[in-house]
């Protein structure tokens, strides 16, 4: 009898612990209050307020937390933040919940990339890319073409560059990262032509060369590291 005993409260242990480790999913009313509060947590987030992003996001959260755009919202909101290790937790909760959600890899790819760690970079821009779903590849491949960049393999931060500019022809930012990689490869033709469709694509300078060249001096003259060498670099290339 007391054997038996045991065992049913190892039973019941056993039970309790795991509807313990598993939330209820939300009721439809509060999974549609929740879908409010994110898509006014991406508005506020798009027009560049972060606080009140972070405000209805963590509200969506708390109505739903397994959803996973929200967790994906709220680790972008921290790395605007500049909060890379809170931005982390939330896109491997991401993965958690969905391993093949592009958006968090790309993400996490960011971060190591700001972090100078390229080849966790790559690994995590390569994953994003796998996805035939996913939505905005040409962003990926921008960003493992920087990594490559930084490693100095300048022939797949190219290759890079233009697979994202196959996807997305007028997407400026490749164009700017091929001028720096065919300079770095002694390119000097192919660098100046990048750097003049860059900068006419551009919706900043529509072309303007000496409002881009008065923006390159006053960066450069606050700019420390890698992003200064960049700018250096395009003050040469302009010279060609």
């Amino acid at each position: 009898m007391k054997l038996l005993q045991i065992i049913l409260v190892l039973l019941l242990a056993v039970l309790f612990a795991g509807c313990a480790g598993q939330q209820a999913r939300p009721s439809e009313e509060t999974h549609k209050e929740a879908d409010y509060y994110y898509k006014m947590g991406i508005s506020s987030l798009n027009e560049g307020n972060i606080k009140m992003a972070y405000v209805q996001l963590h509200k969506a959260y708390e109505l739903d937390q397994n959803n996973k755009e929200v967790l994906n919202s709220l680790g972008i909101v921290f790395m605007q933040l500049g909060e890379e290790d809170k931005a982390l937790d939330f896109f491997n909760r991401v993965l958690q919940i969905d391993d093949r959600y592009s958006e968090a890899y790309n993400s996490i790819g960011v971060i190591n990339l700001h972090r100078g760690r390229y080849q966790e970079a790559i690994d995590a821009f390569n994953r994003a890319i796998s996805n035939p779903l996913y939505q905005y590849p040409d962003r990926a491949y921008y960003n493992l073409g920087v990594s490559y960049y930084r490693m100095k393999r300048f022939d797949d931060a190219i290759r890079s560059f233009q697979s994202a500019l196959m996807l997305s022809p007028s997407f400026t930012m490749p164009h700017y990262g091929l001028a720096l990689a065919f300079n770095k490869k002694g390119d000097y033709g192919n660098a100046a032509i990048m750097l003049n469709r860059a900068i006419t694509l551009d919706q900043k300078y529509r072309g303007n060369r000496e409002a881009y060249k008065k923006d390159l001096q006053q960066k450069y003259n606050q700019t420390r590291g890698v992003e200064a060498t960049d700018l250096a670099d395009y003050m040469e290339i302009l010279n060609y």
